[in-house]
């Protein structure tokens, strides 16, 4: 079925049948997300195309879940999440971190910033940005590219969506005033 089309639908109506059968759950706010139990009982799985992540507290009802979706699908343990769609994940026993350290270094390098001066605050907080109207316009695709690459930075960043809310409101027509703030 790989390359056809229908495929990726396919595949999901099977999987989420598949899901249903061993008392899974769709969550009603993230159509990519199961639930199966209660509390501490409880397990999450979270599905992007044909990668699950699962977690919960009980590791014996993680490995009975396990056991039961090899028997249905040829699948593969790889252990513990530590890397995932661009997130480092590092668990300890008592918390887990995430993090985009490899992600960041991407983007400042592919934006010609990889030798850049570190800074506490990721705004001038006396900055205040406005349209523009006289100032010299920038590649608006270009613009287009940092804001979004920050964008996803802020999974792991919550600091930074308050500086990448404000640069985002100058997608349409962006100067260098604006490129120099996303700087």
């Amino acid at each position: 079925m790989y390359g056809l089309r229908q495929a990726p639908r396919a595949w999901n109506v099977r999987l989420d049948k598949s899901l249903k059968k061993l008392k899974f759950r769709r969550c009603a706010s993230e159509q990519a997300v199961y639930i199966r139990g209660e509390g501490k009982n409880a397990i999450i799985l979270g599905v992007y195309v044909d990668d699950l992540v699962v977690t919960g507290a009980d590791p014996a009802g993680i490995n009975e879940f396990k056991k039961q979706i090899t028997s249905e699908f040829e699948m593969s343990d790889l252990g513990l999440l530590s890397y995932y769609l661009g997130i480092e994940v590092s668990q300890y026993k008592d918390f887990t971190t995430v993090k985009q350290t490899c992600y960041a270094k991407k983007i400042l390098d592919q934006f010609g910033m990889g030798q850049c001066n570190a800074t506490k605050f990721p705004m001038d907080p006396g900055a205040r940005l406005h349209i523009d109207k006289g100032g010299q316009p920038v590649d608006a695709t270009q613009y287009k590219k940092v804001i979004g690459s920050l964008r996803y930075l802020l999974h792991t960043r919550p600091d930074l969506a308050y500086s990448v809310g404000i640069a985002s409101r100058f997608m349409e027509k962006p100067t260098v005033l604006h490129m120099n703030a996303v700087k």
